[in-house]
């Protein structure tokens, strides 16, 4: 559905999306991606790494569970959810700064997560752009729900904190 729309309102741009990973265009991207998408894939966390290095920008929202584990669906497809601490070693990469948001918890001690990263100057490119939104529409509740403006970002040491104090 992503790439369908990406083609259909985004045809006059140099827009490029892909059913399967293509590395090559990769390379200075932008890299989207939803979580049950990553989860279909086997090797999701050595593939995410990969697409850290290589693209500029990104966000992507996932699933992770206390250990890897992987979860059958009545459709047959599996589901691959990576365990915390090989989750937590993607974020090693000292030339992106990663924001983490609307993370959930849930009773099966799985951690729901979204996250924005980049090269340092787009992320922080992204927060005064956010910070001038949030200011604008301060008084504006339904834009500033509508646009996500309420949430939090962690940067990785918080988030790591809470990932560990929930799973330790």
């Amino acid at each position: 559905m992503f790439n369908f729309f990406c083609n259909k309102f985004h045809n006059q741009n140099d827009v490029k999306v892909n059913k399967f990973i293509n590395f090559k265009e990769i390379k200075n991207s932008i890299f989207f991606a939803k979580g049950i998408t990553l989860l279909y894939i086997k090797k999701n966390i050595s593939i995410l790494k990969k697409i850290l290095k290589y693209s500029k920008m990104g966000s992507f929202d996932i699933s992770i569970n206390k250990n890897k584990k992987i979860k059958i669906l009545n459709t047959g497809k599996q589901m691959h959810f990576a365990g915390y601490t090989d989750f937590l070693k993607l974020f090693k990469n000292k030339n992106k700064k990663f924001l983490f948001k609307n993370f959930l918890f849930d009773k099966n001690k799985k951690i729901y997560v979204e996250i924005i990263y980049g090269d340092k100057k787009y992320i922080e490119n992204f927060l005064k752009e956010f910070d001038f939104y949030k200011s604008k529409f301060a008084n504006d509740t339904f834009t500033k729900k509508a646009l996500g403006l309420n949430c939090q970002f962690f940067d990785f040491d918080q988030f790591q904190k809470k990932i560990n104090y929930y799973y330790n």
